[in-house]
């Protein structure tokens, strides 16, 4: 897909770092949005796939009634919630269906989850407290404000959890949000060794 400086946006480092080159493949962009959060690389695909509202169509299409897909990144405008909102119900259910469910092929499936498994900008957040010999991988939110991940730790051989825990806290350092999100994780371990 081809692009310039005029599409890149703040939080778009790999598409800033490669906007000299003029474009970057379909699979380049996947991973600069799974791998970093690029926002300009989110807009580009986006704009490509239809824009928010076949994402949003998509997403009623699997099963989420909730999730709304309003905007593009950088464009967010002051309507009223639901607009450009989910809850972490509907993110792990919506996970549910991508990650175990038909809405994707198996080798989508698995792709998503090794890009997932790649995310850089996650790791301080849920899937930090679980056990290095666990497979894991998240995605992220962040905004003013705002702290939100959803999380798949595996461990080897078994089915993964799925987890989504979204911190709003205006004015809180982002670093003491993240805590936030461990200590729910650390919860999560604990009642999933219970056995409960």
């Amino acid at each position: 897909m081809r692009y310039g400086r005029s599409d890149l946006m703040d939080a778009s480092p790999v598409t800033a770092a490669n906007v000299g080159r003029g474009a970057m493949s379909v699979r380049e962009l996947c991973e600069a949005i799974m791998y970093r959060s690029d926002n300009a690389a989110a807009n580009l695909l986006m704009r490509r796939a239809g824009g928010p509202a076949r994402l949003t169509a998509f997403l009623r299409s699997i099963g989420d009634r909730v999730t709304h897909v309003d905007n593009y990144e950088g464009q967010l405008s002051d309507q009223p919630l639901p607009a450009d909102s989910s809850t972490p119900r509907a993110v792990t259910e919506t996970m549910r269906q991508i990650m175990l469910g038909a809405a994707l092929p198996a080798s989508a499936r698995q792709q998503w989850e090794t890009w997932m498994e790649g995310n850089i900008v996650g790791r301080t957040r849920l899937r930090a407290v679980f056990p290095d010999n666990w497979i894991a991988g998240d995605r992220t939110g962040t905004g003013d404000g705002i702290c939100n991940d959803f999380a798949f730790p595996r461990r080897p051989g078994t089915a993964p959890l799925l987890v989504s825990a979204y911190y709003t806290a205006s004015g809180m350092d982002l670093s003491a949000q993240g805590a936030v999100l461990r200590d729910v994780a650390r919860l999560v371990f604990t009642w999933q060794g219970t056995g409960q």
